[in-house]
């Protein structure tokens, strides 16, 4: 598969999610793969419409556009191609692309089948664990402080890919990027230093360079815990949850859906979550919405977290 755009485009190549990725654009900070011979599986172009070195020619005749932070757009074709257009005198390419990061990849995976999660993980001594939740819950700045107080290492941020080898749930994602956070989050952790760019997005946040699990093959998945926030002033409690509760919980991992797109059906969706939930361990976490980002009062709650997976103790049930 080739670059259509200009055939003295440079190529670089990269992999994600297991797939090989061939771009136009350097994605930092990606690592590059030094092979240049095989397969590629996906395609990600980049046209940027200041520019008069590239001619746009068909480049907007296929697929439907996803738009970001004004006119700027990608659309993903056949699970093959994601097609970038944007502004550099609008949006800096950094924004541009959290964007393929997050949506234009999660679409990618979804067409192929697959079942991208809106979650962000770490490795901590061996035990591998995922953090979700609704939107502002608190899944990355949870994932930075495991980091930060435990000497935890990344795996994911926002996006996170489950497959299943036999019956292990093996865990990847696109730990190069870092962690994005907000500034509070970045003083309470005292992270201030590990500041690498800023993606500005709606959200502003910043991304934080931390230490990242790295690995030839994706690692199993232990455990995976869904965090609520509540307006009752109480210590910070860890609940093991059933297959049941679970199950409902984890409908709201799904990424893509949130376009109102209909990748999968509600069966098969229903199957991989199902199958997620019962082959790892469950735990919901709930903390007072009061104290924002302030997360030194979870250590150690993340802390029986862990013994628990290690089969130390037992946990209550929710309920």
């Amino acid at each position: 598969m080739n670059l259509s755009i200009d055939k003295n485009t440079q190529e670089f190549r990269y992999c994600a999610f297991g797939l090989i990725i061939l771009s136009n654009r350097v994605l930092e900070p990606l690592a590059l793969r030094v092979e240049s011979d095989g397969p590629v599986d996906v395609v990600v172009c980049f046209a940027d419409v200041k520019s008069e070195l590239i001619e746009l020619t068909d480049f907007s005749a296929r697929g439907v556009w996803f738009y970001f932070m004004g006119r700027n757009r990608l659309a993903v074709i056949d699970s093959t191609r994601v097609n970038v257009e944007f502004d550099s005198s609008e949006v800096d390419f950094r924004t541009v692309l959290a964007f393929v990061y997050g949506i234009g990849i999660a679409i990618v995976l979804a067409q192929r089948g697959m079942f991208p999660l809106h979650i962000s993980a770490v490795a901590i001594n061996g035990i591998r664990v995922a953090f979700g939740g609704a939107s502002g819950a608190g899944k990355s700045t949870t994932a930075a402080a495991c980091v930060s107080d435990l000497g935890a290492e990344l795996i994911s941020d926002d996006l996170g890919l489950v497959r299943f080898e036999g019956n292990l749930p093996l865990i990847s994602g696109l730990s190069e990027r870092g962690l994005k956070l907000s500034s509070n989050a970045i003083n309470w952790l005292r992270m201030e230093r590990n500041v690498v760019g800023c993606e500005r997005d709606q959200k502003q946040k910043l991304v934080v360079e931390v230490p990242v699990e790295s690995r030839l093959l994706p690692p199993r998945l232990d455990g995976i815990v869904f965090l609520e926030q509540c307006d009752v002033s109480v210590e910070p409690r860890l609940l093991r949850l059933s297959s049941a509760e679970a199950l409902i919980l984890s409908s709201g991992l799904l990424y893509v859906p949130r376009l109102g797109v209909e990748f999968w059906s509600l069966r098969d969706a229903m199957g991989f979550l199902g199958r997620l939930v019962s082959s790892s361990y469950c735990f919901k976490i709930i903390r007072p919405r009061e104290g924002g980002d302030r997360f030194s009062d979870l250590k150690p709650v993340i802390r029986e977290l862990l013994d628990v997976i290690k089969g130390g103790k037992n946990v209550r049930n929710e309920g």
